[in-house]
């Protein structure tokens, strides 16, 4: 998860305002990556504070007061759901900026490594949606969480392969 936040936030972004400056065509990806990751950062943080507030107080009222906590707390429940899919709508929208810049990687470099990890990237995220189905969810997750390590692999590979192309 730490590195994943160091990818994202100190290498990836900033990578892509650099090369918004140099080509417009990447403001696309850089707005997507910047609002699904950022905004869902911050959103995740907000719903993970409001869930453990809730579970601490669930937890402090049981069970002298359990009807009526259900009445009081059916509604931060509501909205810390609706909170969390939006939070996983944002995610997706991210990785959808995501894929965007990679294949404009691709374009400009001639580099099939971004083209590829994009691919990875976007069959990890058609995958994550059978994850609902029974009894194949759990390889369906094993799968995706495979996928995604194989595309930032890919990625790092072909950035030290551009990378070293430059020097």
């Amino acid at each position: 998860l730490i590195l994943y936040i160091i990818a994202i936030f100190l290498k990836l972004i900033p990578s892509s305002d650099k090369f918004y400056k140099l080509d417009t065509k990447f403001l696309t990806p850089r707005k997507t990556m910047k609002i699904g990751y950022y905004g869902g950062f911050i959103l995740n943080i907000i719903v993970s504070i409001m869930f453990i507030i809730v579970i601490t107080k669930i937890i402090s009222e049981l069970p002298e007061h359990l009807p009526i906590m259900r009445s009081s707390m059916a509604g931060t429940i509501i909205m810390i759901i609706i909170l969390f899919l939006i939070d996983a709508i944002l995610y997706l929208i991210g990785q959808f900026g995501l894929i965007d810049y990679l294949f404009k990687l691709d374009n400009n470099f001639h580099a099939p490594g971004f083209r590829t990890a994009a691919r990875v990237l976007l069959i990890s995220i058609i995958l994550s949606i059978l994850v609902i189905i029974p009894l194949i969810g759990s390889i369906i997750i094993f799968i995706t969480i495979t996928l995604v390590i194989a595309a930032w692999m890919l990625i790092y590979e072909e950035s030290n392969k551009q990378l070293n192309t430059i020097k």
